[in-house]
């Protein structure tokens, strides 16, 4: 599962839905990261107006299991296609743009990871702890 955060784009951008499935289709072709659409989110983290928003895009790529044919070959290729990806759709978007970073952020879900579908939840009539 990959939850990918994008800082630093102002709030008034359009296209970010564009933006979001070229991210995700682009990601789904890097051979050897294996994950499928359903595992890829995106999110746009908005920022306070500042004087600097829009300058510089941030984008961190967290939730990436580590797993022996994750890599480094491959995380780099997912940094640089994110890389890509988010310069080329600022440099149509947002003119006053003048760096992205991208930080890829492997996890090992050992330390703590726990999951559940909705509807699943609602099946097993959970209540509060306590």
């Amino acid at each position: 599962m990959l939850v990918i955060s994008i800082h630093g784009i102002p709030g008034d951008t359009k296209e970010l839905e564009v933006l979001a499935e070229n991210i995700v289709d682009e990601t789904m072709n890097i051979e050897g990261l294996e994950v499928l659409p359903d595992h890829i989110s995106v999110f746009f983290i908005a920022g306070l107006p500042t004087k600097t928003l829009g300058k510089e895009i941030i984008v961190y790529v967290n939730g990436l299991f580590a797993n022996p044919e994750r890599t480094l070959k491959v995380r780099k290729a997912l940094a640089e296609r994110t890389l890509i990806v988010v310069a080329l759709f600022a440099s149509d978007h947002i003119k006053k743009c003048r760096s992205v970073k991208v930080f890829i952020n492997q996890f090992n879900p050992k330390n703590g990871f726990a999951t559940i579908s909705l509807q699943e939840f609602a099946k097993k009539q959970i209540r509060p702890i306590g």
